[in-house]
């Protein structure tokens, strides 16, 4: 009940979250990672708001400002950085119900003069099991103007690698659960190795 409060009055905060390359140790790109810093409940964790607002089909609300803000914020990451640093947006399967999100994300690129090249678009594994004709279309979009479009926590349980033959995502994460499987169970490696 106090999203758009929290949206309006700056508790939602964008963190970046850097992605490095083990082989230089140099950040070479960033995750947005929505955090809620409330006046009264203090630091809230994700996991107890983000599935919250996706169950009351509010999640869009925080996506929208999401995007909007690290459109904003991508002038002075590359200021600071001396060089592009592409970060990555996660997007729900409800932002694609309720909003917009396409034309959302297309216009604060324009707005902020983003390099779109600069912007990635990650999914979730979940979102490919509703309105799949819709989401493949929309994905179609996404990519038909210049967006990377990755596929997040592939292999969480919610999809089948058929389901990757109907979709051109440009990377698949492989969810961290399912990484975790490497030592203990060699067939995984080798699933892992044949992506």
């Amino acid at each position: 009940t106090h999203v758009d409060e929290a949206i309006d009055n700056g508790y939602i905060k964008v963190y970046y979250q850097p992605i490095v390359d083990i082989s230089t140790g140099k950040t070479i790109e960033l995750e947005a990672l929505a955090r809620w810093i409330d006046p009264e409940q203090g630091f809230l964790s994700p996991a107890d708001f983000i599935p919250t607002l996706e169950d009351a089909r509010l999640i869009h609300k925080i996506d929208t400002f999401m995007a909007r803000q690290i459109c904003r914020d991508q002038k002075v990451i590359t200021e600071k950085a001396g060089r592009d640093i592409p970060v990555s947006l996660n997007l729900s399967r409800i932002d694609f119900m309720m909003t917009d999100i396409v034309n959302i994300v297309k216009t604060s690129v324009e707005e902020y003069h983003v390099n779109k090249h600069n912007l990635r678009i990650e999914i979730t594994e979940r979102a490919l099991v509703e309105d799949e004709d819709e989401l493949k279309n929309k994905v179609k979009d996404l990519r038909d103007y210049g967006f990377e479009v990755w596929l997040d926590d592939f292999g969480s349980g919610y999809s089948s690698l058929n389901t990757l033959q109907d979709y051109n995502f440009d990377v698949i994460k492989v969810d961290m659960q399912f990484m975790r499987m490497l030592d203990a169970r060699p067939q995984t490696a080798v699933i892992v190795t044949y992506s």
